[in-house]
C-alpha cells in the first residue's frame, strides 16, 4: 500500500467515518491492523492490550458483509452450552459455506428461534441475521464471523455428507451440560417421535454417502447418547437413493426405546417443538412396558413361593397383586414368571420385594440386584444393571427396596 493510500486509511481508522459521496458510513479496522497495533503499544501501556481492546469493541463484521455483532462479549467460553447447540444445528440442519457463511434452514418456527437464540448466546449481544425463505423453508445466515469462529472450533466448510463430518473432540471435554445442549438441537432438526398402543419412540435418521457404513456423525451422536445414560438400539441401514447428480444417498437410523430411556431424555434434553414434546409428555404417562428382570432359579423360586404362602396361595397373590399395580395379572403370566420361561415385570418384583420385607422375610436392594441374570429396559435389550439403577428404576415405579 503506498503511502498516501495509507494515510487515507489511517485517518479514516482513526476517525471512524468513512465518506461515501452523499453520505457518511462507519469504518471497520482491519483486524490484523489491530492485532499488530496492540502488540507493540502494550508493551508500554497495558491499556491497549487485546482484552483492553475488546471491552471497547462497538461492533465486529465482514469487510464486505452488511451484517455486524454489535456490541460482542469477550471471552468466548467453550462450557457455554450457545456454542454446543449452534454446532448441533449448523451439522444437521445447516452448513458452513466455503466463504465461512454460516446458514441454518430451520423446518419449524421454534427451530429457528432456538437457533438465533444460540447464536446471539455465543457473542451474549444481539446479532443481525440475514432471513428469506428458500425453496419454501426459510433460511438463516448469520455474520461471517461465527463461520471464522467455527471453522476455528473445528467445523469444516462445504458439503457435510461428502466430508463426512462429525462433532469437535472439544465437545465431550466440555461436560454433560454441553452435550445435552448439542443433542437437543440435533434432536430437534432430524428425529421424530411416533406414538403406539402401549407406548413409543423417538427415531433418529441420517443421510450417508455409504451403503455399507452409517456417517461419523451418526455414530458420534449414539455415542454422546451414552454418555448422558440412554441407550439407544443399534443403528441400523434404512434406504439409498441416486441423486440427480447420480451420486449416492444411503439413510441409516437408531431409535431410542423403553420408559427408562424415553424418561431420561425428556428429564436431560426434550423437544424443542410444544408438539412433539406434548407427544411425548402422554407417551411416558400412558406407557404400559415396563423394565423386565431374569432372576436366578433357586433364587427366584423362593422369592415367589415365600409371597405365596404370606398371601395364603397363588390366587391370592394374583388378587393382591392386581389392586397394588392397579390392572389384570393372567394366573399363566405368574406361573411364567416362576419357572422362568418369561422374564417378570419390574413392577412385580419391586411390589413383591415390599411385601416380603413388610412380613420380616429379608429381601435387600443388593440381594435382588446380585440374583438378576440379565435386565431388558425394552423388548429387544439387555442392558447390565447396577445397583443404583436397580434402585432408581424401582423408586419410578413407586417401589422403595431397603
Amino acid at each position: 500500500m503506498g503511502r498516501k493510500i495509507f494515510f487515507q486509511h489511517f485517518k479514516r481508522w482513526r476517525t471512524g467515518k468513512q465518506k461515501h459521496k452523499h453520505q457518511t458510513v462507519n469504518s471497520f479496522v482491519p483486524l490484523d491492523v489491530v492485532v499488530a497495533l496492540s502488540n507493540i503499544l502494550s508493551k508500554e501501556n497495558s491499556k491497549f492490550d487485546h482484552i483492553e481492546i475488546e471491552r471497547h469493541l462497538l461492533s465486529i463484521g465482514n469487510k464486505k458483509g452488511t451484517r455486524r455483532i454489535r456490541h460482542p462479549r469477550f471471552p468466548i467460553s467453550l462450557q457455554n452450552p450457545s456454542i454446543a447447540a449452534v454446532v448441533g444445528h449448523i451439522l444437521h440442519d445447516g452448513y458452513l459455506s466455503k466463504e465461512f457463511r454460516p446458514v441454518y434452514y430451520g423446518r419449524e418456527p421454534e427451530n429457528i428461534s432456538h437457533f438465533k437464540e444460540n447464536v446471539q448466546g455465543v457473542f451474549n449481544c444481539k446479532i443481525e441475521f440475514s432471513e428469506k425463505v428458500v425453496n419454501g423453508y426459510p433460511r438463516v445466515t448469520c455474520p461471517t464471523v461465527l463461520g471464522y469462529l467455527l471453522a476455528f472450533l473445528g467445523i469444516p466448510r462445504g458439503n457435510k455428507v461428502k466430508n463426512d463430518v462429525f462433532p469437535p473432540l472439544w465437545l465431550i471435554t466440555c461436560g454433560e451440560k454441553s452435550i445435552r445442549a448439542y443433542l437437543r438441537a440435533f434432536i430437534a432438526d432430524e428425529a421424530n417421535i411416533m406414538k403406539r398402543r402401549r407406548g413409543g419412540y423417538i427415531r433418529v435418521k441420517l443421510a450417508s454417502s455409504d451403503t455399507t457404513r452409517p456417517s461419523k456423525l451418526l455414530l458420534a451422536n449414539w455415542r454422546l447418547f451414552k454418555i448422558i445414560g440412554i441407550t439407544p438400539s443399534r443403528i441400523r441401514f434404512a434406504s439409498s437413493r441416486k441423486t440427480k447428480k447420480g451420486e449416492i444417498r444411503a439413510s441409516w437410523e437408531f431409535f431410542i426405546r423403553s420408559k427408562r430411556n424415553l424418561k431420561i431424555f425428556n428429564e436431560k434434553i426434550g423437544f424443542i417443538q410444544k408438539n412433539k414434546q406434548a407427544k411425548l409428555d402422554e407417551i411416558l404417562r400412558n406407557y404400559y412396558y415396563s423394565e423386565h428382570v431374569f432372576l436366578r432359579d433357586d433364587f427366584r423360586g423362593n422369592f415367589f413361593n415365600d409371597a405365596f404362602h404370606l398371601m395364603g396361595g397363588i390366587n391370592k397373590y394374583r388378587k393382591w397383586l392386581e389392586l397394588k399395580l392397579g390392572r389384570r395379572i393372567h394366573f399363566a403370566s405368574i406361573r411364567n414368571w416362576v419357572t422362568g420361561r418369561h422374564s417378570a415385570p419390574l413392577d412385580v418384583i419391586g411390589a413383591t420385594a415390599m411385601l416380603l420385607n413388610s412380613r420380616e422375610l429379608k429381601c435387600s436392594l443388593i440381594d435382588l440386584c446380585s440374583n438378576i441374570v440379565h435386565y431388558t429396559p425394552s423388548h429387544n435389550a439387555k442392558v447390565l444393571v447396577s445397583l443404583q439403577m436397580l434402585s432408581d428404576d424401582l423408586e419410578s415405579l413407586g417401589f422403595k427396596v431397603p
